[in-house]
């Protein structure tokens, strides 16, 4: 368990970016979510320019020129396919999210196995997360509109869960040991 309460931290803050995630789906039409994916595409674009510009720019005295150049490559790629194939790039984001929703799934499935308190709730709550992952990966197309919203719902109480078991979990913090102070003079 003491493994598991260092990392409370990493918890709360998926829960924190799930519950960001699911406030914009659940507040944000979807014409806004599509203008969105459009802003990050030409940012993914022009930082990808950037980086090759820089890379160019420091060939000859810099090593890492190299990197810049393929990372800046590899930007610019996504960032053309964000922007000229928005319905790809949307699949694409909903399967990334549903991978996450996986990891996180299994994490909570398999924590619930050692947590005294909350095991019920998390293994529920495991297995709902798992579905909706598996969901978001095989079946991106049915989170369209209304379900875009229940999905924003999901996504707040799956945060809500997890910000109960990131508390739980700091609560089980193992305190630093206080060093005792000494009356002996040292010579």
């Amino acid at each position: 368990m003491e493994m598991l309460s260092k990392k409370w931290l990493l918890i709360f803050l998926n829960a924190l970016a799930v519950f960001a995630i699911g406030l914009i789906l659940l507040l944000t039409p979807i014409e806004v979510i599509r203008s969105l994916v459009f802003v990050v595409g030409i940012a993914i674009a022009f930082m990808g320019l950037l980086l090759i510009f820089g890379a160019f720019a420091h060939l000859s005295t810099n090593k890492i020129a190299v990197f810049w150049l393929v990372q800046g490559m590899f930007n610019l790629l996504i960032g053309g396919i964000v922007l000229f194939y928005p319905e790809a790039s949307f699949r694409f984001l909903m399967i990334l999210s549903g991978l996450w929703a996986l990891v996180i799934g299994i994490y909570q499935f398999s924590v619930s196995f050692t947590a005294i308190n909350s095991a019920v709730l998390l293994r529920v709550n495991g297995f709902v997360v798992i579905g909706l992952g598996l969901v978001l990966i095989f079946a991106p197309e049915l989170f369209v509109g209304l379900m875009i919203q229940i999905l924003g719902l999901l996504l707040v109480l799956i945060a809500g869960v997890m910000f109960y078991f990131s508390f739980l979990l700091y609560q089980f913090k193992p305190e630093k040991e206080i060093e005792k102070p000494t009356n002996e003079i040292q010579r």
